[in-house]
C-alpha cells in the first residue's frame, strides 16, 4: 500500500481532531532536529466506531535544513482509550454518588504522611484543593475537643497497632460550620506493619437531627399515652365514687337530718 499524502491522511481524521492533527503535521515539518512529535487522533470506521491511533513522526532534512521526508509510526490505542473513557465515566459517577450521599473518601500513606482527599471530602470541609492542603494535623485540628481526643486516639491505634475504627464525631469545616460526621479507617498492612489507612468521611448532621426529632416525638407520644391512661383511670375512679354517693343518698330517708345549725336561742 503506497504511503498516504498529507491531505488524504488529514481527510480521514475525525472532525474534532483535525486541528490538533494539523498542528502535529506542522510541527513535524518545522522540526529542526529529528526529535519525534506525537499525537493521538481518531479515525472513523465504516461501522461507526472510531479507531484511535497514537502517531509519532520524525523529520529528515537535507544539508540545508529543508524537510525531505517525514517518517512515522502509528499504534492502535483504541483499547487504552476505551479503558480511559470507562475510568473517567466511573470516576464521574463515583463523585456524583459521593455528593448525593455526602460521603467523601480519604487515604493516608503512613510512610510518607501524604493524605489524599476525594473531591467530596473537600466539599464537605467547605474547601477546594486550591484552597487547602490536607494533612493529618490540619484535619484533626478542626474537630471539637472531645472528638479531637477520640480521633487522635483512633489514628494512633490504627498506625501503631493496625486497628480499624468507625466513629461519629463533631467537627468544624474550614469555614467554621459545625457538622456531625461519621469517619472510618481501614488499615492495610505489609509484613504485619500498617502502611496505609483508607476510609470515608460522611456528613450525618441531618441524620442526627432527624434522630433527635424522632426521639422527642416518641417521648411526647409516650407522655401523651401515660397522661391519657391516668386520666382514664381517674375518670373510672371518679365514676365509682359518684355512683356510691348517689347510692347512699338514695338509701338515706329524706326526713333524716344529718346536721343542723345551732339556733340563736341555743346560744
Amino acid at each position: 500500500m503506497p504511503p498516504l499524502k498529507t491531505d488524504e491522511l488529514l481527510s480521514r481524521v475525525h472532525e474534532d481532531d483535525k486541528l490538533i492533527f494539523e498542528a502535529f503535521l506542522e510541527s513535524a515539518i518545522k522540526q529542526k532536529t529529528t526529535d519525534s512529535a506525537t499525537v493521538d487522533a481518531r479515525f472513523p470506521q465504516t461501522d461507526g466506531s472510531n479507531l484511535w491511533l497514537e502517531m509519532r513522526s520524525e523529520s529528515y532534512r537535507d544539508d540545508n535544513g529543508a524537510v525531505i521526508t517525514i517518517h512515522g509510526t502509528a499504534q492502535d490505542i483504541t483499547a487504552r482509550k476505551t479503558t480511559e473513557k470507562n475510568l473517567a465515566t466511573t470516576r464521574t459517577l463515583l463523585e456524583e454518588s459521593q455528593q448525593i450521599a455526602k460521603v467523601g473518601g480519604w487515604e493516608l500513606d503512613i510512610k510518607t504522611s501524604n493524605l489524599y482527599w476525594t473531591a467530596e471530602t473537600y466539599h464537605l470541609h467547605d474547601t477546594t484543593p486550591e484552597e487547602f492542603n490536607p494533612t493529618v494535623d490540619a484535619g484533626v485540628g478542626y474537630f471539637l475537643p472531645d472528638s479531637k481526643a477520640k480521633i487522635t486516639a483512633a489514628l494512633d491505634e490504627a498506625i501503631n497497632n493496625g486497628k480499624n475504627y468507625d466513629l461519629e464525631l463533631e467537627t468544624y469545616t474550614t469555614k467554621g460550620r459545625e457538622i456531625t460526621v461519621r469517619t472510618t479507617g481501614s488499615v492495610t498492612k505489609e509484613n504485619g506493619k500498617a502502611v496505609k489507612i483508607t476510609g470515608i468521611f460522611q456528613d450525618i448532621t441531618q441524620q442526627k437531627r432527624d434522630e433527635k426529632a424522632l426521639a422527642r416525638s416518641l417521648k411526647m407520644e409516650v407522655v401523651g399515652q401515660m397522661s391519657g391512661g391516668i386520666a382514664h383511670d381517674f375518670n373510672n375512679l371518679l365514676s365509682i365514687i359518684i355512683g356510691n354517693v348517689e347510692l347512699l343518698e338514695s338509701e338515706i330517708p329524706k326526713t333524716c337530718l344529718l346536721y343542723t345549725s345551732p339556733s340563736p336561742r341555743d346560744s
